[in-house]
């Protein structure tokens, strides 16, 4: 296990302080609208807060990092999420559960039962884009090229999982790649491996992925409400879980700016 230090730091000060959207506990299964590959999605249909909360293995943490980054730099274009400490009181065993297919559980990597730790998100609630019946592969490339071609830096960072479900209605959103309506996209991934893609970086979308890249908050330093969730798992194997997600998403952030 790795020596962390408890101390807050200025940047975990600050960005305790820029934090809006506090996390809520679901009461139902119900509440879920959405779940993914290592995510659910829950709304608060009493409180209305405004915003989702999100519960996870924690996978991908650099693309939410990225996220973050390039929605400071291009608020039109993409939403951010926010990282919490679990919400107070036990979760229920269904928090990670499939509204749709009650049999089916997000899995934490390496582990022979379901993930008992959820890490926590929160985002600003939107309406998701619907896909279409003839939406495919060659329209998921299109839509990326058009991204690529407006702001270089996203090629150079890999952007992909552009898909219309991963964009939202929302307000101050960019309507300058067809759409009718404001949009963002709130759930992308990066470090696209494809060398199609990124071996046709500019330099001048590598200058500009280096300069958005430049004040790249620390990573362990970021996730420090995901640290002080670990005091309350129950699993024995979630420090060193944590460690090991540490250790990978800090790779893949450095392979997500540095391509």
């Amino acid at each position: 296990m790795s020596l962390r230090i408890t101390m807050a730091t200025p940047f975990e000060r600050a960005w305790t302080l820029l934090k809006s959207m506090p996390a809520f506990r679901p009461r139902s299964l119900d509440e879920q609208i959405g779940m993914g590959t290592y995510r659910t999605v829950y709304t608060d249909p009493v409180g209305k807060p405004g915003h989702v909360t999100k519960f996870g293995t924690g996978e991908n943490l650099a693309d939410t990092l990225a996220l973050h980054q390039f929605a400071e730099e291009y608020p039109h274009l993409f939403e951010a999420e926010e990282l919490h400490e679990m919400p107070g009181g036990t979760l229920q065993d269904w928090i990670m559960q499939s509204l749709k297919n009650p049999k089916e559980h997000i899995l934490a990597p390496s582990m022979s039962e379901r993930a008992k730790f959820p890490f926590t998100y929160t985002q600003r609630e939107g309406v998701p884009l619907e896909r279409t019946g003839d939406w495919g592969m060659q329209d998921e490339f299109g839509l990326r090229e058009k991204l690529y071609h407006a702001y270089p830096a996203l090629r150079a960072a890999g952007l992909q999982d552009t898909k219309p479900e991963n964009w939202m209605v929302a307000p101050g959103g960019t309507d300058e790649f067809g759409h009718d309506v404001p949009v963002k996209i709130m759930d992308p991934m990066f470090n696209l491996s494809n060398q199609r893609v990124r071996g046709r970086t500019t330099e001048e979308g590598r200058k500009e992925l280096h300069r958005i890249g430049r004040d790249l908050p620390n990573l362990e330093d970021y996730a420090s409400p995901w640290e002080r969730t670990l005091d309350q798992n129950i699993y024995p194997g979630a420090e060193a879980y944590y460690d090991k997600l540490l250790s990978d998403e800090q790779e893949r952030l450095m392979n997500i700016f540095n391509p």
